[in-house]
């Protein structure tokens, strides 16, 4: 019974978001919510952190929950989350960030994929995965683009546009800035 009243409510819920998009003249925000793909898992999170997956509301980040392709996140004054995508790459956020998943492609067979995140404000640290082994991941801030390449970087933009990237370990590191790329190997 309790598996007939699943379905049923599911089934519900589809005509509502359907009828809702159909008046509002989105047919994108029924399959948005239908097929969200998901990247990865919070691996650890400490006061208000907050994540919005694409076509779904709002929701506070709690260890353990799915991380989805082109969510943003976003932490608070003491906030801080990490996240553990499916390649192996790691990403550290500290408080006062925002940071949103603009790609995420991964091939678990060949081990190749593709990653872009898009941040605006805050610290992070990324730890490349398998992607990062083959292509650069790139970090695109309002005043830069980088590509982590099979490394370790941190990385803090300020609110004011003041952008800080140090390449701590891995094979390399590109910063391109008004036309101008500069690559930082160890």
């Amino acid at each position: 019974m309790t598996k007939y009243k699943n379905n049923y409510a599911t089934k519900i819920l589809s005509i509502v978001i359907a009828s809702l998009a159909t008046i509002f003249g989105s047919t994108q925000l029924v399959f948005a919510a239908k097929d969200a793909t998901k990247i990865g898992v919070t691996t650890i999170v400490k006061n208000k952190v907050l994540g919005e997956p694409p076509a779904m509301v709002q929701r506070k980040l709690k260890t353990g929950l799915e991380v989805y392709f082109n969510e943003k996140v976003e932490t608070g004054p003491v906030g801080r989350t990490q996240l553990l995508f499916k390649d192996g790459t790691a990403i550290t956020i500290g408080p006062n960030a925002n940071m949103t998943i603009d790609k995420y492609v991964f091939d678990p067979n060949t081990g190749t994929g593709d990653m872009a995140l898009s941040v605006t404000k805050g610290v992070f640290r990324i730890v490349g995965g398998r992607i990062s082994k083959r292509k650069p991941i790139k970090l695109k801030t309002p005043v830069a683009t980088l590509g982590v390449m099979g490394g370790i970087v941190v990385v803090d933009q300020a609110a004011n546009g003041k952008l800080n990237a140090d390449f701590l370990f891995g094979n390399k590191m590109t910063v391109t800035a008004n036309n101008v790329t500069v690559t930082t190997k160890i």
